[in-house]
This record gives structure tokens, C-alpha cells and sequence, in this order.
């Protein structure tokens, strides 16, 4: 069997990196009770998936603390996590606190992610915080995630 230089350097990176298994999330924002909410939470771990995640945005979706906190009550292996939390809306210390708490909370099965911004800048103009450029946005990101940290 001949294997050229490219193969076998595939052969080795895949040597050299144990191979994980594909991990599956759902990403859910609002339900209209307590009830459905968690329902939508068992559902989802029934179904096999591995992280319930939430996206961070204003208007017609629950705030991620309480939901994640509820979410992770209601079932027994389900990872919890935020996709993603938007830095420029959130300061740095107060996302600690609320990563750390919801780790905590449930058990350490909490997933932080967090992001520059930028998907709906409107939600910008609403909360009267100025909407940078990316160059600016990334550079506060850096200093969150040591913050964080």
C-alpha cells in the first residue's frame, strides 16, 4: 500500500489527538410557563442531547440566569451554557458571577461562551450602548475572558 507525505501526516495528527465523540446542543430562548419550559428541558436530555444552550439577546427571550438555573433542577445530566453572551452588554465581573453561580448550581455542568457582539446592533441602539467597530469590540473581549478567568 503506498501512502503519500499528506496521508501520512494526517496519519499522525489523528495518532497524536485522541478522537472525541460529537457532542449535540439544542438552543432554546422562551416557553410560555414554568411548566413548558421545563418540559422542553427534560425533552431535550430524553432525546439524547448533551448541552442546553441559550443565545443573549434582548426582547422576546428569558434572561439566561434563572432559565439555565430552572433548566438545570429540572434534569440530571443535561450541560447548560450560553451561546453566546454578548461582552460589550454585560460587564466582565457580573458574568463571572453569574458563570460561577450557574456552575454551582448545577452542579458543574455549566458551559460559559461569550463573544465580541455584533449579530443584531440594534440591540445596541436600545440599551444606549455604543456600538464599536469589531476591532474595538474583540480588543474589550480580551481583557473580559482574563477577567472572567
Amino acid at each position: 500500500m503506498t501512502r503519500n507525505v499528506s496521508q501520512l501526516r494526517k496519519e499522525q495528527t489523528m495518532m497524536d489527538h485522541p478522537v472525541r465523540p460529537f457532542r449535540f446542543g439544542v438552543q432554546v430562548s422562551q416557553a410560555r410557563s414554568t411548566v413548558a419550559w421545563k418540559n422542553v428541558a427534560k425533552r431535550a436530555e430524553a432525546f439524547g442531547y448533551d448541552v442546553f444552550l441559550m443565545p443573549d439577546h434582548f426582547g422576546r427571550q428569558l434572561a439566561i440566569g434563572p432559565a439555565l438555573a430552572v433548566v438545570a433542577e429540572a434534569t440530571t445530566t443535561l450541560r447548560i451554557g450560553t451561546l453566546v453572551w454578548q461582552n460589550d452588554l454585560r460587564h466582565p465581573t457580573m458574568l463571572a458571577m453569574e458563570a460561577a453561580t450557574l456552575d454551582l448550581l448545577s452542579g458543574g455542568r455549566f458551559e460559559v461562551g461569550v463573544g465580541a457582539g455584533g449579530s443584531f446592533p440594534q440591540e445596541f441602539e436600545w440599551t444606549g450602548i455604543p456600538f464599536n467597530t469589531p476591532g474595538e469590540r474583540v480588543s474589550r473581549l480580551e481583557e473580559s475572558v482574563q477577567v472572567i478567568k
